[in-house]
């Protein structure tokens, strides 16, 4: 299974409560081996290129414009 989330502002980025539990459920499930791709803007992870996909402990994440 593939899930696609799609967020302003992800983590490490704690402005609202929706970007931690957002987190918490990719990292959950990626323990399950379901494959989570995150969609953000740079506003969230600061020095990354955009259109770059990153591989992390909670799934894979791209910055977008």
């Amino acid at each position: 299974m593939i899930v696609f989330i799609h967020i302003v502002s992800f983590y490490p980025n704690q402005k609202n409560a929706p970007i931690l539990s957002l987190y918490l459920l990719s990292n959950c499930l990626t323990e399950e081996f379901i494959d989570v791709t995150i969609f953000t803007t740079n506003d969230s992870v600061v020095n990354v290129a955009l259109n770059t996909l990153i591989a992390a402990d909670f799934g894979k994440v791209q910055c977008i414009e």
